[in-house]
């Protein structure tokens, strides 16, 4: 299964991600996206806005009615000629943003910056380009971004430094289809 090509997949298309004309529009607005292959470290400040992709948990499934999944007769050795596989894999995306207090726009520019990477997740091509794993060259597919997402919030303030810290854990699940 290739966990690190669908890591970057998500990487892809999320960095630059530029905001809505609105919010380009304000007097100080949101600089754009920088996306993150790593865990993110919540002790870093991110003045800018910043999205770390990791992962959560997958499963595997060779269920023969989902996705045309299946295999009969399976591979007698690794990459063998088979059938193909379902991997659900769960990855959650740490948005961040340090917002300085006193922006008057600052309490809804956050919601909306979420809003607004979740409608750019709801529109990823179904199915895209075949991935390719960097380390074993693996090929695969990715389905269904973007059609299930959860959000956590996580909200604190420094209110010596000025600060508000605005994180937010979006999980996408995605489907990869893979031979095995």
């Amino acid at each position: 299964m290739t966990l690190v090509a669908c890591m970057n997949f998500m990487k892809d298309t999320l960095q630059g991600l530029t905001w809505p004309a609105n919010m380009m529009a304000l007097p100080n607005p949101p600089g754009p996206l920088s996306a993150h292959i790593t865990a993110p470290n919540p002790n870093v400040l991110a003045s800018s806005p910043n999205a770390y992709i990791w992962f959560l948990r997958g499963t595997e499934n060779r269920d023969g009615a989902k996705y045309g999944a299946g295999t009969i007769p399976r591979a007698s050795y690794q990459g063998g000629p088979s059938g193909t596989k379902a991997v659900e894999h769960y990855i959650p995306i740490y948005f961040m943003w340090d917002a300085m207090q006193g922006d008057p726009n600052f309490a809804t520019l956050f919601p909306g910056m979420v809003d607004w990477i979740r409608a750019t997740l709801r529109v990823v091509p179904d199915p895209g380009e075949p991935l390719t794993d960097p380390w074993t060259g693996e090929q695969s597919w990715v389905v269904d971004v973007g059609e299930t997402l959860q959000y956590d919030l996580d909200l604190w303030a420094d209110v010596n430094m000025g600060i508000e810290k605005w994180n937010v854990q979006l999980t996408c699940p995605i489907v990869e289809l893979i031979a095995a």
